[in-house]
């Protein structure tokens, strides 16, 4: 998946002439209304409401086009720019979160507004349907010794600032509500019990960093992926959605431009699937922290959904295309993996 040029420059003329909505919560189109728009429209108009396009794609396949930015294919959403540059960063996919970030900031700037939710930082509708943040988190990850199963600990490594300017004091995390729903989703993605990779069976703040413990739910073959992934040494950071309540403005050039000092966790989130499937599960295989059979029952899973064994060019027939570009990569890359002698 690459920026797409013909989406970016309809997002931006569509930004300059005032054609912004900026609404409370966004969802894309669905399967009806994007079938009814190229039916109308063609598919070369479709793809001008997506900021990424896979090349390897059939050009008749919605699946080239990804990371779109409107739910009506009239106007461009804040939260479609703010959800397509989330999504594109935990894929790996740099110039279309720069690209996105961009696009938000000049239609906040259209509209008059200096950042969304009164601190200037784009936000994120989470699972629970509340608006919060999402940011990476570099961890220390170990074998959990005395887990008593699939278990790893991940320990946020520091305060690091991120690529926001922003940075979070760990002491300030509150727990309640997490506990009580700990799930460890793919990549914040919540719309499927197939994407839920496992369960934090522990989750506190000591000496001044967040420990959780993730119980892998190795049966789910993304959460075995998930679970060798990691102790092979392939996943080294987390993915924490939050609340911001409390933050202090940084003062300096050595400071971070925020630190938020309090905030409520909502989400925990693991990349499974990397950027390049290919070649991170491909170096997995060579070291052996994965095997052919992990592979083989992952590919199984994702035939079983109707992922494997759609037609060339579009890996998800059209009325199930997924909210996840990267199962369409991870589906295409698996199998020379798997054959591969």
């Amino acid at each position: 998946m690459k920026l797409n040029s013909s989406g970016s420059h309809h997002a931006a003329a569509l930004i300059a002439a005032g054609k912004i909505k900026d609404s409370t919560s966004w969802e894309a189109p669905g399967a009806g209304a994007e079938n009814q728009y190229i039916a109308a429209h063609g598919m070369a108009a479709y793809g001008m409401w997506h900021l990424g396009v896979n090349p390897e794609a059939a050009d008749d396949a919605k699946g080239r086009y990804g990371f779109p930015f409107t739910s009506d294919f009239r106007d461009v959403d804040l939260r479609g720019l703010a959800a397509a540059e989330q999504r594109a960063s935990q894929a790996g996919y740099a110039d279309i979160a720069e690209r996105a970030r961009e696009l938000f900031e000049q239609a906040k700037a259209k509209l008059g507004k200096g950042g969304r939710g009164g601190i200037g930082t784009p936000m994120d509708t989470l699972h629970t349907g509340q608006m919060g943040l999402r940011r990476p988190m570099t961890c220390i990850v170990r074998d959990a010794m005395d887990g008593g199963g699939p278990c790893m600990d991940f320990i946020a490594s520091d305060e690091a600032t991120d690529r926001y300017g922003e940075a979070i004091d760990q002491n300030g995390w509150q727990l309640e509500h997490f506990r009580r729903n700990p799930v460890i989703a793919d990549s914040h993605d919540y719309s499927s019990v197939s994407r839920i990779l496992g369960r934090a069976v522990r989750v506190e703040v000591r000496e001044g960093r967040l420990h959780n413990r993730v119980e892998f739910c190795t049966a789910n073959p993304l959460g075995n992926l998930a679970y060798r992934m990691a102790r092979g040494g392939f996943i080294r950071s987390q993915s924490v959605g939050f609340i911001p309540l409390e933050w202090e403005e940084g003062l300096g050039q050595d400071e971070p431009k925020r630190t938020y000092t309090r905030a409520e966790l909502l989400e925990i989130s693991l990349v499974a699937i990397p950027a390049n499937p290919g070649a991170t599960i491909g170096m997995a295989l060579k070291n052996g922290a994965v095997t052919r059979r992990d592979l083989g029952e992952l590919y199984e899973f994702l035939s079983r959904s109707g992922v494997a064994s759609a037609p060339t060019g579009s890996i998800f027939p059209a009325e199930q295309q997924p909210s996840d570009e990267r199962w369409y990569g991870l589906a295409r890359q698996l199998k020379p993996l798997i054959e591969r002698p």
